[in-house]
Order: C-alpha cells, then sequence, then structure tokens
C-alpha cells in the first residue's frame, strides 16, 4: 500500500543550484567555455540538459552531447553527499 508520495522539483528539499552551476562550469571549460552566475542563470538554470547542450556546444554530436549529460550527471550524483536538506525538509 502506497503510505505517500513524494515529488521533489530540483531545489525543494536541498539548495541544488550551487553544485548544478558548479558542475557546468568545470564541465564547459573542458570545451573552452568560463562561465559565470549571470551566464549560468540566463543560459542553464531551469532548462533542460538537451537544450541547453543544444545552444552551448552545437558542433557535439548528439551522441558527444549525450556522453556529456550522463557524465555531468554523474558527477552530480557523486557530488550530491555534499548537499544539506533545507529548513523543514528533515522535520
Amino acid at each position: 500500500m502506497l503510505n505517500a508520495l513524494l515529488f521533489d522539483l530540483d531545489g525543494t528539499l536541498a539548495e541544488t543550484d550551487s553544485l548544478h552551476f558548479q558542475i557546468w562550469q568545470d564541465f564547459l571549460l573542458d570545451y573552452g567555455l568560463v562561465i559565470d552566475r549571470a551566464f549560468y542563470k540566463a543560459k542553464i538554470s531551469g532548462r533542460l540538459n538537451p537544450d541547453i547542450m543544444a545552444d552551448l556546444l552545437p558542433q557535439l554530436s548528439l551522441a558527444e552531447q549525450n556522453d556529456f549529460i550522463e557524465r555531468k550527471e554523474a558527477a552530480f550524483r557523486n557530488r550530491a553527499d555534499a548537499l544539506t536538506p533545507l529548513a523543514g525538509g528533515k522535520d
């Protein structure tokens, strides 16, 4: 029997934006793109990964874009243990 259903939009239970920014910053640097917070907010935050890739690295094949996304998401999961719950998230 289902007792609860939790639907978490990224950033609801923990502040994840800073970690996403750091990872995008690290990964894009490998392609010669230096980004700051303003760029991140304007071009990356809140968008789907495939759309971001099409805009920022259109020279990559679809397979290369998908590989980039998979590696970026794996890096986020590997570093997610550094996240802390937002107030009320554990109450």
